[in-house]
């Protein structure tokens, strides 16, 4: 927990707010918790998505950046200088990304109440030897609390406009 909340640190000065935690939930099919049933300490990441970066380029520099963190703060034995209550200061991770949210979706879609959204997730597929996203809807409903890696609200003309141009259009329209 302590090599945690140091790497934690070192995110927080480069993506501030964007770093949460799972629970602690044991599940001896996850590859991470296999691992520590065989007493093998386990940092596990849990990699999120950096705006338009389907390649996971960004998210792999972030990565990069707290393993040398571990690293350096093992290397140093400076550890002590993390305090373990800390971990727990690092907010729960909830699902409350989609990589397009449409606010205000009724406008498309009439079996959705005023101001209910649709929420899509581009699915990993492999097509013809090579990794294909392809957006599937995920939720539809209230969703006040979620965001948009893009977000397009069907209130505003530009935004409208600018939906109906997606490749995805004809699949979200009610």
């Amino acid at each position: 927990m302590q090599l945690i909340v140091a790497m934690n640190q070192v995110l927080q000065e480069m993506i501030p707010g964007q770093v949460g935690r799972y629970d602690d939930g044991f599940n001896a099919n996850c590859v991470g918790d296999s691992f520590q049933m065989l007493n093998v300490p386990t940092i596990l990441f849990e990699s999120g998505h950096y705006p338009k970066d389907y390649e996971r380029e960004h998210t792999r520099e972030y990565i990069f950046h707290a393993i040398l963190q571990g690293v350096t703060i093992v290397a140093e034995n400076a550890i002590h200088k993390f305090q373990q209550k800390d971990y727990f200061k690092i907010p729960e991770n909830g699902k409350l990304f989609f990589d397009v949210l449409i606010k205000n979706a009724h406008i498309i879609d009439s079996s959705l109440a005023d101001g209910e959204a649709i929420g899509v997730l581009y699915k990993e597929v492999l097509k013809e030897g090579s990794v294909a996203f392809e957006p599937i809807v995920d939720k539809k409903g209230p969703l006040v609390e979620c965001y948009g890696h893009e977000t397009y609200d069907c209130l505003n003309e530009i935004n409208l406009k600018e939906l109906r141009q997606q490749s995805f259009y004809q699949m979200i329209k009610g």
